[in-house]
């Protein structure tokens, strides 16, 4: 039975991962209808601000997760947050019954949407590793690769659906898919001591390296979120390409986050997952140095792929080590991570806009910041991992 059961869990945790990355990116796909006449109507304003609830909640999700699994078990919590991500879904599609009222929707489509992502991956990593003990690293790396494939698919859905003017058949089909991910979940995932970490009182505890991770995973959230949110105005504005090229370089960025997470996957098989988080910053800080340099679409293709490879392993490996450095209560540290991660998401995206709209300072400083953070990153990977293989 427990084959069985198996059998069925390990497929089920990374559809999950895929499925959460599609509802992630739905209502950044959403965009344009969401501020358009034939849509909600919103300002710019008004649609930058509902992504506050949706920082706040996966933060507040990620940094609970731990003590919440301790007590509930991290099956639980996964089914929290299963049930939270299907009702974000689901409270969007019904906004297409209301003509008044849908920024209120909205807000609470992204509270849930992000306590649901926040509960979802705190959760999922330890699964992953449960299930690859001695692969850890490759396993909660594929894991992100499935979120990165599903973050591509969602603008697609979008675009499928809205052009037969069914917007709200996109979240209701997410909803169902959530519901039915829901009890798949509640009838096959284990509910493992182990994912709680009891039968690990024999390892030590190392809380300063797990902040440590926790830190790097802080300063990639603001160096991602940079590149993600803001470089599609940086080329259009400052660059002037068309904001077409723009959208398109931003699709090569993510394209290469989730394929250079794929590469890292199976080169943690091979590799010491260590030597791929010492080599990756660098691939960011080339990035950074060119992109403030960079004139033409076809360089600021290289330049944006460079960027991409170079953020894809950093958040999984980052995850993995934590894990590794707390064994006694995994979700704790998978949780500190991701929380961490989306605290320097959230200071990136609205640090940078208002560093950028009211204080004027220019994007190629900004985007040479990342490149000083970056350097910074080359010595702090270097020295956690060295500590790591080196008894600390």
């Amino acid at each position: 039975m427990k084959e069985v059961n198996r059998l069925f869990s390990i497929p089920l945790i990374y559809f999950l991962g895929l499925i959460q990355g599609i509802a992630f990116t739905t209502i950044p796909a959403a965009a344009n209808f969401l501020t358009s006449g034939e849509g909600f109507h919103f300002t710019d304003a008004e649609y930058g601000s509902i992504f506050l609830p949706m920082i706040f909640g996966a933060i507040i999700a990620s940094f609970a997760g731990g003590a919440l699994a301790k007590r509930f078990t991290v099956k639980n919590v996964l089914l929290v947050g299963i049930a939270l991500s299907a009702a974000s879904m689901a409270v969007f599609a019904s906004a297409a019954a209301f003509t008044e009222g849908r920024y209120s929707v909205m807000l609470l489509t992204m509270l849930l949407l992000g306590t649901g992502f926040g509960a979802n991956i705190t959760s999922l990593n330890p699964f992953a590793i449960h299930f690859f003990p001695n692969r850890g690293s490759a396993a909660v790396t594929a894991l992100h690769s499935c979120l990165g494939i599903g973050t591509a698919i969602g603008p697609l859905l979008w675009l499928f659906y809205s052009g037969w003017n069914l917007w709200w058949a996109d979240p209701t089909l997410l909803a169902a898919l959530f519901a039915v991910l829901f009890f798949l979940s509640y009838i096959f995932l284990p509910r493992s001591a182990k994912l709680n970490g009891e039968g690990c009182a024999t390892e030590t505890p190392q809380y300063t390296l797990l902040w440590t991770f926790a830190f790097i995973a802080f300063l990639y959230g603001i160096i991602e979120t940079t590149y993600g949110n803001w470089s599609t105005i940086y080329f259009h504005q400052v660059k002037n390409l068309s904001s077409a090229s723009a959208n398109t370089l931003l699709a090569l960025f993510w394209g290469a986050v989730t394929v250079g997470r794929i590469i890292a996957t199976f080169l943690s098989i091979a590799l010491p997952p260590r030597w791929i988080y010492r080599l990756i910053p660098f691939l960011i800080l080339v990035s950074a140095l060119a992109i403030v340099n960079v004139a033409g679409f076809d360089s600021s293709v290289i330049v944006m792929i460079v960027a991409g490879l170079g953020c894809s392993a950093f958040l999984p490996l980052s995850v993995s080590f934590g894990v590794q450095n707390l064994k006694t209560n995994p979700t704790f540290a998978s949780g500190l991570v991701i929380g961490c991660y989306m605290v320097g998401y959230g200071v990136a995206a609205e640090g940078i806009g208002f560093l950028h709209k009211i204080e004027g300072v220019p994007f190629e400083t900004l985007f040479l910041t990342v490149a000083v953070i970056s350097v910074f990153l080359v010595f702090l990977n270097l020295v956690s991992t060295w500590k790591m293989k080196h008894g600390r």
